[in-house]
């Protein structure tokens, strides 16, 4: 669920429930989807065949792209 903040700049993103992911590292990228199914819980990024990616160690960038937003790679 995502709307605008009340600054009508800023985005207001629920950060539970499920979507499409795309995972950047190590100069390829592996689309899938994100589950998260609640605020307590770990999220989980799987690859489209339903297994788990294991991110690379280090630190890791979690951007949320609205879905009227689009990547381009």
């Amino acid at each position: 669920n995502e709307r605008r903040a009340s600054d009508n700049y800023h985005e207001d993103i629920t950060t539970s429930g499920s979507g499409k992911a795309y995972v950047f590292q190590n100069g390829s990228v592996v689309e899938g989807t994100w589950n998260k199914s609640n605020k307590n819980e770990q999220i989980k990024f799987l690859d489209n065949n339903g297994n788990e990616i294991k991110l690379a160690p280090g630190q890791t960038f979690i951007s949320a792209i609205p879905s009227y937003g689009s990547i381009a790679y």
